[in-house]
């Protein structure tokens, strides 16, 4: 498998605090089946800063450990970039970014309680240098909670959408729990992810099954393999025509008041 979304770097945002701890967020993913991990540090400008050289090298220090470690994975370099106006002043170099540097794809995170004015301004920017915009995280956005049909339109602007293990194993409560699966089973969603920040994140392996009998093991083999191996390598893949969430008023109410799932 190939988690595209994992804060693992030591000591520069709120995940690894030390290299001990990278090796041990590592040594439990590969003996859960991943063989590649993109380390996407935090990027938000005034709060987690990191430069691409920063990044490139300590992404080598961190892959150089655990070879001597005898870990079997592969990290390769991105950021989460955090989605504001700020963006703008780097959006010219916005491919030193893109996960594994090709160019591609760049994982951006919406703010947790709207989505800014500058979003549609910043993802036509992005499209225009060739680059795709991989949304993280969607069902914990309180706007697309509340009308998931945002998420549908950004879908249909060619945007990909990751979702987080822990989302659909109820970790972030049952209302989100609920809304990842109504994401999932509207075809909203591409790609999979841990947004590991710990050893005690969800991994992915524990999400597999849940999906499977979801959509199906073909399915969810592509959301968590094949889509993001695709994604890390830089090339498009197939993508299945997204669902419209009908009957909003109903979905509001099965949210806020509805039986668990």
């Amino acid at each position: 498998m190939v988690d595209i979304h994992c804060h693992v770097l030591p000591g520069v945002d709120d995940g690894a605090e030390s290299i001990e701890e990278s090796l041990q967020m590592l040594r439990r993913s590969a003996a859960t089946g991943v063989d590649i991990v993109v380390a996407t540090p935090h990027l938000l400008r005034g709060v987690y800063e990191i430069e691409s050289v920063e990044r490139e090298q300590i992404t080598a220090e961190l892959q150089k450990a655990a070879d001597e470690n005898e870990i079997k994975i592969q990290i390769k370099p991105g950021v989460e970039y955090y989605l504001s106006p700020q963006i703008m002043d780097d959006i010219n170099r916005l491919k030193d970014f893109t996960i594994n540097n090709n160019g591609k794809y760049i994982l951006v995170e919406l703010p947790m309680q709207t989505i800014p004015t500058c979003t549609e301004g910043i993802f036509s920017n992005l499209k225009m240098q060739g680059i795709t915009p991989v949304l993280a995280h969607p069902e914990r956005n309180v706007k697309i909670c509340q009308d998931p049909n945002i998420l549908f339109d950004f879908v249909k602007k060619d945007c990909v959408a990751q979702l987080n293990v822990g989302s659909i194993l109820g970790y972030f409560g049952q209302r989100i729990k609920k809304v990842a699966r109504v994401l999932l089973t509207h075809k909203l969603v591409h790609v999979i992810a841990s947004d590991m920040h710990s050893a005690r994140t969800p991994t992915l392996s524990q999400g597999v099954s849940v999906v499977s009998k979801l959509l199906g093991q073909e399915r969810a083999s592509h959301m968590f393999d094949e889509t993001p191996r695709q994604i890390v390598a830089g090339e498009t893949f197939y993508k299945e025509e997204p669902q419209r969430v009908t009957s909003e008023r109903r979905w509001l109410k099965s949210i806020l008041f509805g039986n668990r799932m």
